[in-house]
């Protein structure tokens, strides 16, 4: 999980938005906002302007879902899910684009928020023919790629399990926040991790590959290394690698080898 690269939005597709956006905000009550939210979503999510949202998230998450890193997605996943804030389901800002297991299966309308004036982490749920309430005033459990750096709360452990951990100097809170992203995404799963050690093997062999090829004056082969470097997906491992190249002695000399590595 990394932060999301800001892409462009055209202007007259965020006055459309910013117009459906105020038929949401426009019904009275909260209640009625969210059974607003709902169905103007669903009558509307082919319209012309969800699809420019659709092709703008695909270019943001470079064709991988926007949490994981791996699957190919193919749902616009509201951040902040629609079912508790019905004013941010046509705001461009709480868009990215999702695979099935991370958008329906793991993360889905799962949401908390903890509240300062209570200390508590409060999970939001509907119950079924309950009143629906407005969520606590509080900060979002669940980092939010869009705004926030995910790596400045997780941490890749490249020695050995391939796994995210909170980062060791975070507050309680921050380590709450991070404990709790990653266990809702499952970004621990087996599959996740085994994919992330296969792409450090690759990372690492591209980087020596180039080092040699600019070493050896062909530049052309050397620029091919750095375009594939590009191109692979799980860009945490790449990030963490650069992060941890001084900590780490299998990293350290590739990094010496090509410095500028550290800038791609």
């Amino acid at each position: 999980m990394i932060r999301l690269p800001d892409t462009s939005f055209p202007d007259h597709a965020r006055v459309l938005l910013d117009g459906l956006q105020a038929e949401v905000d426009g019904a009275e009550g909260y209640e009625a906002q969210v059974a607003k939210a709902h169905s103007m979503w669903h009558l509307k999510k082919d319209n012309p302007t969800i699809r420019v949202v659709r092709e703008r998230v695909a270019v943001m998450c470079s064709g991988r879902c926007g949490y994981c890193e791996d699957s190919i997605p193919d749902e616009i996943e509201h951040i902040r899910p629609k079912e508790f804030f019905p004013e941010n389901v046509f705001v461009w800002e709480n868009y990215l684009y999702a695979c099935g297991p991370c958008n329906g299966t793991y993360k889905n309308v799962a949401y908390a928020v903890w509240v300062d004036t209570s200390q508590e982490a409060v999970e939001l749920r509907r119950e079924r023919n309950q009143p629906k309430q407005r969520p606590p005033t509080g900060t979002d459990l669940f980092i939010n790629p869009r705004t926030e750096d995910p790596s400045a709360f997780l941490e890749l452990d490249l020695q050995g399990t391939f796994k995210f951990e909170p980062r060791r100097e975070l507050s309680d809170l921050g380590r709450l926040r991070a404990t709790y992203t990653s266990d809702l995404l499952k970004l621990n799963r087996d599959l996740l991790t085994s994919i992330r050690r296969a792409r450090f093997v690759a990372y690492c062999s591209m980087l020596e590959t180039y080092a040699a090829r600019r070493q050896e004056g062909r530049d052309a082969d050397a620029q091919r290394c750095v375009d594939a470097i590009r191109r692979t997906d799980h860009k945490s491992v790449w990030l963490e690698m650069k992060r941890q190249h001084q900590e780490l002695r299998f990293l350290t000399p590739l990094f010496a080898a090509a410095p500028e590595a550290l800038q791609w």
